[in-house]
């Protein structure tokens, strides 16, 4: 098993710049390593079951079509760094099993291509969202 300080340590994945499918799961990732942002061709990225709280959003705004999958974490919040010129570029982003109890729907339409967006089995009480959210490409 690897976890973040191993990963961080041993592993450079900008050394795999070709790199596009990218399966870290069922780890004890707690942290993205910072070389794995310098990825540009990565298309799809497992880190379900790992042992992340937060994520930030940002870290891969620069990847067209990335499909996403945080299945499984302790995340309860989504952050976001959101303004003009940032477009979000996931595909598909998968965050069932965590321990969201709200979810800001808000920021959707900064993810110009997303089309799939799965909150299952969390803990949703609340769904933040306006009129307008839903004017997306969302399925």
């Amino acid at each position: 098993k690897l976890n973040s300080s191993i990963l961080s340590k041993y592993f450079n994945f900008s050394l795999f710049a070709n790199l596009k499918h990218l399966d870290l799961s069922s780890n004890r990732i707690e942290h993205l390593p910072e070389s794995l942002v310098d990825n540009k061709k990565l298309t799809y990225l497992n880190l379900s079951h790992n042992c992340f709280k937060k994520f930030n959003t940002y870290i891969f705004n620069l990847l067209d079509d990335l499909e996403l999958d945080l299945t499984q974490n302790f995340i309860e919040k989504l952050e976001f760094s959101i303004n003009e010129d940032i477009k979000f570029l996931y595909k598909n982003l998968i965050l069932r099993d965590n321990y969201f109890d709200e979810f800001e729907f808000e920021y959707i339409e900064s993810f110009n291509k997303l089309i799939y967006l799965d909150l299952s089995d969390n803990y949703l009480k609340d769904l933040k969202y306006s009129k307008d959210t839903f004017n997306t490409q969302l399925k």
